[in-house]
């Protein structure tokens, strides 16, 4: 082999080695502490989309409460992501509710 075939050789596996391996290799450990930090009471959205509220963290499993009375269970690593909690708004969606009855841009 010459020195410009075993240059190429070496770009193309350090290419490979930081486009492909390297960057899963960090999802993978970033979804391991994402599985480690599941607590109760956690807002959480799965892979499917649903988006529930942690109520109990199993082995390998969590149970999610999705609507009122309807819990679901989930393999751990079905979790996309951790969300945050919104504020609560309905004070602000009161005062949104006066403004528009009173027909008046001022709040009451």
């Amino acid at each position: 082999m010459t020195s410009g075939s075993l240059l190429y050789a070496a770009v193309l596996v350090a290419a490979f080695y930081f486009l492909i391996i390297r960057p899963q290799q960090i999802r993978t450990r970033d979804m391991r502490a994402l599985v480690a930090a599941l607590s109760e009471g956690d807002r959480v959205i799965t892979a499917g989309g649903i988006h529930g509220t942690v109520v109990r963290v199993f082995d390998q499993t969590v149970l999610l409460r999705v609507y009122d009375n309807t819990e679901i269970e989930f393999e751990k690593v079905s979790i996309a992501k951790i969300t945050v909690d919104i504020p609560d708004l309905s004070e602000g969606a009161e005062l949104l509710s006066e403004m528009v009855d009173d027909g008046s841009d001022e709040p009451a």
